[in-house]
């Protein structure tokens, strides 16, 4: 007999909309007017838990007493009747100086902290909004034993984030939240099959399940190894006719029948158990932990730097090399296809799988927003290069690190750029396409 089902979390729901519309906006305006126009559609979804799927944390399911929304009546007023209509409360926030500021943050403030004493009791707050000013909100929120989740689109502040139990990211807003999937961006070209293609996708199948071996998974990095055993595939882009590591392996697992795919960043390859169920997710972290040991054993003054600025703004903890792999992914995916808000992240994440570096979509989405924040402006004739998009994440890493108060010294500013850009030629450019 299972134990009877927890009763759904008082929630309390605030939204600061012009930060959100306009942050989504700056990556994709269909993704703010999706936001803008569906508010019950991710409502829902946080209703549900909000949780992706796969995720290590169970669901908790949510009644969402109180659902405020903050906007510009002058700037945003199209959008209410698709609040008013989802039973939200919209708050009219009219500018009140003559830059356009608003007092939407104020009236969130007092409005959240006067909820507080609410006979309702909510025991979770959820906060949209990327405004590091509501810090201190948080942390009174966190003093009343409150749980705090958050959804701040585009960069925030080190202090906003650990502030928070829970930081919802983008792009699973995006992908869960609001629906946008891979297959609602953009339509691949039809696969292109090669002789015999079943019988060899059924042979590379039983490689992968034989590899598998007692731990029954296979991190995404470690496939196109054993694809290479094969002298039908041929290293490239065309993966098989199917463009990408990942379908080809979806197809894989199809045909050989006793793999399954399983989602994760990475994601990864299982063997099938007989109860239906599938094998836990390797301990892919290792290679992470052999490649920083690597990186801090051959050049330790700068590991030590990049650890430091690591830990204050999240920066992402790779060797130069592995940033030169990660920087000619973005530069080649933008060039091929342009830039896209949910794709981009999970395209270039593949193709440094591909490469055998394994590299989280979350690090793929901070450079890349990064990116975006820090004022560069992909290229509108698609010939982006990787050395220039490097030095504008250079640039923004010793941004990020003066916001933490860690003035870096000139010889550190150098440390820094040999760390993003070591393992670059200077200049290096990237052709539209990348030969086998």
């Amino acid at each position: 007999m299972h134990p009877p089902s927890p009763p759904p979390t008082r929630a309390a729901l605030f939204v600061d909309f012009d930060n959100i519309f306009i942050t989504l906006g700056r990556t994709d305006p269909a993704v703010a007017q999706r936001f803008a126009q569906d508010p019950l559609r991710w409502l829902r979804w946080l209703e549900r838990g909000g949780q992706a799927p796969g995720s290590e944390a169970a669901p908790s399911e949510r009644r969402v007493l109180v659902r405020r929304c903050y906007l510009n009546p002058q700037t945003f007023h199209e959008f209410r009747p698709y609040f008013i209509r989802s039973g939200f409360e919209v708050i009219d926030c009219p500018p009140l100086t003559l830059q356009g500021k608003t007092s939407a943050d104020v009236m969130m403030a007092l409005d959240i902290v006067d909820a507080l004493a609410h006979p309702a009791d909510y025991q979770e707050y959820l906060l949209f909004s990327g405004d590091a000013d509501f810090t201190p909100v948080l942390v009174r929120l966190r003093k009343y034993d409150r749980r705090i989740t958050v959804l701040a689109a585009g960069p925030s502040a080190a202090a906003y984030k650990a502030a928070c139990d829970r930081l919802i990211e983008e792009d699973e807003f995006l992908e869960h939240g609001l629906g946008i999937r891979q297959e609602d961006r953009r339509q691949p070209t039809a696969p292109r099959p090669v002789k015999n293609q079943v019988a060899l996708l059924t042979r590379i199948g039983a490689r992968l399940f034989e590899a598998a071996g007692a731990a029954g998974a296979l991190s995404a990095v470690s496939l196109p190894a054993l694809y290479k055993e094969f002298p039908e595939f041929t290293r490239g882009d065309n993966w098989l006719g199917y463009f990408s590591l990942r379908a080809m392996t979806e197809a894989v697992c199809a045909a050989q029948g006793q793999l399954v795919l399983q989602e994760g960043d990475p994601w990864w390859v299982a063997r099938r158990e007989d109860d239906g169920g599938s094998a836990p997710a390797p301990a892919v972290k290792n290679g992470r932990v052999e490649e920083e040991d690597r990186f801090a054993r051959e050049l330790p003054e700068v590991a030590d730097l990049a650890r430091r600025i690591h830990d204050l703004t999240e920066t992402p903890y790779l060797a130069p090399d592995r940033y030169a792999t990660v920087l000619r992914e973005i530069a080649k995916e933008v060039n091929q296809n342009g830039f896209d808000a949910t794709q981009t992240s999970k395209a270039v994440r593949d193709g440094c799988y591909g490469k055998g570096v394994a590299v989280s979509r979350a690090n793929v989405s901070f450079l890349m927003k990064g990116l975006l924040y820090s004022g560069y402006r992909w290229k509108e004739t698609g010939h982006e290069d990787p050395y220039t998009l490097g030095q504008a994440v250079v640039r923004n890493t010793i941004t990020l690190a003066r916001r933490t108060q860690f003035d870096l010294t000139p010889t550190q500013e150098q440390l820094v750029r040999y760390w993003i850009l070591g393992g670059l030629e200077e200049p290096e450019a990237l052709p539209l396409t990348e030969t086998a």
